[in-house]
């Protein structure tokens, strides 16, 4: 493992944490979970002007907490006072939401900076959780030692299947290494628990309820200090069978000597296996032909491969028009005799590239996703539905969830139960194999499927009637306003934070040197052609392409009947303008401005009746996660005022999505 060394300034947060997190200055065992209750804080509402609202929270940190046994695995960490703790290189040069992903990527890469992560943990509250001692029922510690009985009353009436995560448990999950990561968010990697009582879903493969790491870590703009640590059941949402989508490409002769033509089938008695070619269209994709010249009734003199259509020719399928891992070359024209008129991996004579073929049947299996399900407590009803994805651009699970889960405890803790789905994945950069490679059409098929699931389930888990609220990060935040303005009535409103709203707005001030967005965001062009599967840059904005015209929300908000929404952006975002959320703000009917309240700090805009939208001047892409202790300055909200107003926006955000869900579910 490459172990890089903590800067000043986080071994001094580090090593000041030790000393408030349970356990001693030089050994951190199970840190536990505080007994006192600590603060509330009520949400304030925002005014539609440009304000410097002097709001502050405040979260009370107890001092006792509540006895434990380590977390079941023996793990013990053990820094001496002094020295120097794995972790994340973060630069005083650079920004604050530039060193917190320094600091993501390190946690799901480096075991020694997972571990020492435990140190970031918030002092938060118990879950309701009890076990019957003696006959005597008892509330206990979620990380302590496995328990023969738990339930979710005081009483001890009410089983709850539950069962301790260990830490290392956690960050070998977590943990990608150097490569993909097929564990996170992959529903095959585990084993369902089976026999659960009072499993609310008993129809859909399950794990126990548990209390995740991931949830306690200090990474959120929002003290969660005081708060109670949710619970969290995974279970098993959708399994896609990801079919090849491949068909073998034969050149195929009547004799040793032809005639030959391009088949997709074995039908000659010569046949020889050029490769794998796709059935349907994909991104980055070229359509191939095959034909025959003299064609008689029922044989041809000569068979052809071309990529434009002809006259008789027929289409064989769809090859990639660049070289891709495990393609080679296809080739035209290669020898005198007919049947050796195609060639493949290298050219001969005056041979032109057609474009690539499949080294092999590609066999994907099914790709089981996971959703989480998040709450306070277990055994609680009434509560408001909120589907909630991750951010990553449509690519990675591991940090981005990490900086997601960090922020659910704030949901949980004002009443949300929190459904939170895995997608496949664009790219083969993480996830699980058969899960990533996804065209962006099985990306947004999977947060419809997602919804469909908590349609059905929502009230099993405790929500009232009300249809969910939806909400999400970057592209979860694109994902969640797919739902608003796709699904309408299905959801009741969303809350979306820093995310891409319009591909057409984006491209045609982006593309263009003369674009508004040129300057600033013309490396976000990779992430967008990541997501499509090819060159953004190449697509025609008049031609009605179903990429740019789906995913343009809008025209769909102008048209009528979406849902309302609440916006939260940086002005200073380098990944995502914060025009886009500008322009579905006002496509609502508002009249905002892309301005972020300049010494202000904060710019709030009303979005139409019911819809807001807050711009922050500092706020930086990944607004919403900061981790600032001592020296270290690695939050993205900007200075402590604006991080203030922030977390004021938050809390106003999630009244807000109670109030719109109230009056959808009249």
């Amino acid at each position: 493992m490459h172990a890089r060394l903590l800067l000043a300034g986080l071994l001094v947060a580090f090593l000041s944490a030790c000393g408030s997190g349970g356990g001693g200055t030089d050994s951190i065992g199970d840190p536990g979970f505080a007994d006192t209750p600590g603060s509330s804080s009520s949400s304030s509402s925002g005014s539609t002007s440009s304000s410097s609202s002097s709001s502050s929270s405040s979260s009370s940190s107890s001092s006792s907490s509540s006895s434990s046994s380590g977390d079941g695995d023996g793990l013990r960490l053990h820094i001496p006072l002094g020295s120097s703790i794995p972790g994340a290189i973060v630069s005083p040069d650079a920004s604050g939401a530039a060193n917190f992903e320094k600091i993501l990527q390190d946690l799901v890469t480096s075991a020694a900076a997972c571990g020492a992560a435990r140190l970031l943990l918030a002092d938060m509250r118990n879950p309701p959780l009890y076990t019957s001692v003696q006959g005597i029922c008892v509330p206990i510690s979620p990380a302590g030692p496995e328990q023969a009985r738990y339930y979710s009353d005081p009483s001890c009436t009410r089983r709850l299947a539950f069962s301790p995560t260990a830490y290392s448990s956690y960050c070998n999950e977590m943990l990608a290494g150097a490569g993909p990561n097929n564990r996170l968010g992959n529903a095959a990697s585990w084993t369902p628990d089976r026999g659960q009582p009072n499993d609310p879903a008993p129809a859909t493969p399950s794990r126990k309820w548990t209390v995740p790491w991931g949830s306690r870590l200090g990474l959120s703009s929002e003290p969660l200090d005081g708060k109670t640590a949710p619970f969290m059941k995974r279970l098993r949402y959708r399994e896609v069978v990801t079919s090849s989508n491949v068909r073998p490409l034969y050149w195929s002769c009547a004799t040793l000597y032809g005639p030959c033509a391009p088949t997709t089938t074995r039908s000659r008695r010569y046949s020889a296996l050029l490769g794998y070619i796709k059935k349907s269209a994909e991104p980055g994709t070229v359509p191939l032909y095959g034909s025959c010249v003299n064609a008689l009734s029922r044989s041809c003199t000569r068979g052809l491969l071309m990529t434009q259509p002809a006259a008789g020719s027929s289409l064989l399928g769809y090859i990639p028009g660049k070289r891709l891992a495990g393609t080679h070359p296809l080739y035209w024209g290669c020898a005198n005799r007919s049947r050796s008129s195609v060639c493949v991996r290298a050219p001969a004579g005056k041979s032109a590239l057609l474009g690539y073929v499949y080294d092999k049947k590609i066999v994907k299996g099914s790709c089981a996703l996971e959703m989480r399900v998040y709450k306070k407590d277990a055994g609680a009803t009434g509560l408001t539905p909120l589907l909630a994805f991750h951010g990553g651009g449509w690519r990675y699970r591991g940090a981005a969830f990490l900086g997601f889960e960090a922020q659910l405890a704030n949901y949980t803790e004002d009443g949300f139960v929190v459904f939170v789905p895995f997608y496949r994945l664009a790219g083969e950069a993480d996830g699980n194999r058969a899960c990533n490679g996804a065209p962006w059409n099985a990306i947004t098929a999977d947060a419809e499927a997602a919804l469909d699931w908590v349609r059905r389930n929502a009230v099993a888990f405790g929500a009232g009637p009300a249809p969910p609220v939806v909400m999400g990060q970057s592209a979860g935040a694109h994902l969640a306003g797919w739902l608003l303005t796709h699904r309408p009535r299905e959801v009741s409103a969303g809350l979306l934070l820093y995310g891409p709203s319009d591909v057409y707005d984006f491209l045609a001030q982006t593309v263009p040197e003369d674009g508004l967005y040129h300057a600033g965001f013309s490396s976000s062009l990779k992430i967008l052609s990541r997501f499509y599967g090819s060159d953004v840059r190449t697509l025609d904005l008049n031609a009605g392409n179903d990429f740019v015209r789906l995913n343009s929300y809008y025209d769909y908000v102008r048209a009528g009947g979406v849902p309302p929404v609440f916006l939260i952006h940086g002005s200073a975002d380098a990944v995502v303008p914060s025009n886009q959320s500008v322009l579905m703000c006002n496509a609502y009917g508002g009249n905002a401005e892309d301005r972020g309240g300049g010494e202000m700090r904060r710019a709030t805009y009303v979005c139409g009746h019911d819809g807001r939208l807050h711009l922050f001047q500092q706020g930086e892409h990944g607004l919403d996660g900061c981790l600032r202790k001592g020296s270290l300055d690695a939050c993205a909200a900007g200075d402590d005022s604006s991080r203030q107003l922030l977390i004021d926006s938050l809390r106003e955000a999630r009244a807000w999505l109670h109030e719109q869900a109230a009056v959808a579910g009249r």
